[in-house]
């Protein structure tokens, strides 16, 4: 599984075209158990994810967004590693300026974020 974790982290770190949907899969792995995404924060995928969300297409940031709220559900190691990788202002941003699926995937992130972050104090050094 792995292998395949890796093969989606090096088509959102090169796109350019494919990154969205690189995204929705990273964020589907990570949604669906604690160990792939462990699996995906130790490949690399968390620096391009945000990258994403800050330089993609909309439909680019809707899926980073995604991810990165899958990716912080039930984790306050991984939300803090997500804040600190400077995705807190583009998830803002996101939720203020995007479409509504934007906003939805945002929101969803940011509420993750939100829950872990606050159980561990992460958030007030930010």
């Amino acid at each position: 599984m792995s292998a395949n974790i890796a093969l989606w982290v090096t088509v959102l770190k090169t796109g350019p075209f494919e990154r969205a949907k690189a995204a929705r899969a990273l964020g589907n792995l990570a949604g669906s158990s604690q160990a792939l995404s462990e699996a995906i924060m130790s490949v690399g995928a968390l620096q391009p994810l945000v990258t994403l969300l800050e330089e993609g297409s909309s439909g680019e940031k809707d899926m980073a967004a995604y991810a990165l709220g899958h990716l912080a559900a039930d984790s306050v190691q991984r939300s803090a590693q997500i804040v600190d990788a400077g995705a807190l202002e583009p998830l803002v941003k996101l939720l203020k300026e995007g479409s509504t699926a934007a906003k939805d995937m945002a929101g969803h992130a940011l509420e993750h974020l939100s829950r872990q972050c606050c159980e561990s104090g992460k958030m007030h050094d930010h």
